[in-house]
């Protein structure tokens, strides 16, 4: 069971492991709506003929017996009801599941196979759904996954958005600043996460400096504050910091050199870059079609 406050990578960390074992893995995101058919399997109608769609947990335990080995991620696990709760006592313990959808159908998982399940909470957010005490007993560790230091932060930052550490290291220090607000003064509600940091590195990076000042509105104050005061008290930070100056500054000099650098090609490799664009497009609408590559105006999209 993964617990930490939102955005600090828990379930990326899950699937990082997944990927590590080079294993399939099935996420169920937990809510209170999710029912125990969605977690096992259920029955469609479909021309007339009745078909069963087995679950996440009954694929998982299939490729498991496959494979060897199989993960199930778990997202927001308290919020799940106490009723879908009992559906996963079973396979915790007793590395089997009944189908009641399904006239109790028994799905057992072989001796010299592992599922591994993984849960994920925020913690200090109590979800809807007591976590019940049998249930969350059966998960063997519970580490908590807390934001990370400053500068693995900024390579986090970096490299998941592929942009250069100096922006990275500007948006994670006012992000930080931010976060000190949240958790000890308690004058804002929302808290500046990791996802948020890599989030808006990727975004501006992908759009012209002069959309800045807006994503900086839409993407961060906007979105963390919950009320007037805390949208002001945000912006002052960030005003305090030279927040916007400081990026634009970056992505000027970043677009001044990379234009620098499109006046030094030289016919020939300004050919090559031409064809090499043509054939990426030609590729694409055959691959896509036509009508997912341009708008209804004729621009491409």
């Amino acid at each position: 069971m993964l617990q930490g406050p939102p955005g600090t990578g828990k379930t990326l960390l899950a699937i990082s492991l997944a990927k590590a074992y080079k294993a399939s893995y099935y996420i169920i995101d937990g809510s209170p709506d999710l029912d125990r058919r969605d977690i096992e399997g259920n029955w469609e109608l479909l021309k007339g003929e009745t078909k069963f769609n087995y679950g996440p947990l009954t694929l998982a335990i299939k490729d498991a017996n496959n494979e060897g080995i199989a993960f199930i991620i778990i997202n927001e696990i308290n919020a799940i009801r106490e009723n879908e709760q009992i559906s996963l006592n079973s396979l915790l313990s007793e590395n089997h599941i009944n189908l009641i959808s399904k006239g109790f159908e028994k799905h057992e998982l072989n001796s010299e196979s592992k599922l591994i399940i993984i849960g994920t909470m925020n913690k200090g957010v109590i979800g809807i759904n007591k976590l019940q005490e049998s249930f969350e007993d059966r998960f063997i560790i519970t580490p908590e996954i807390s934001y990370p230091l400053k500068n693995k932060e900024i390579d986090i930052a970096s490299q998941i958005s592929g942009y250069k550490k100096k922006i990275a290291e500007i948006v994670v220090d006012a992000a930080r600043q931010i976060r000190k607000q949240a958790i000890q003064d308690y004058s804002i509600t929302k808290i500046f996460s990791t996802r948020l940091v890599v989030n808006f590195c990727m975004l501006i990076s992908l759009m012209p400096p002069k959309y800045l000042k807006h994503n900086i509105e839409n993407v961060i104050i906007n979105k963390l504050g919950t009320t007037t005061e805390e949208k002001k008290s945000i912006a002052m930070i960030l005003d305090g910091k030279m927040f916007e100056t400081k990026l634009k500054e970056e992505l000027i000099s970043k677009k001044t050199k990379l234009m620098s650098w499109e006046c030094k090609l030289d016919k020939d490799s300004l050919d090559h870059l031409l064809t090499n664009t043509k054939a990426c497009f030609t590729n694409y609408i055959s691959k896509y079609g036509r009508s997912n590559a341009f708008r209804h105006n004729g621009n491409i999209m």
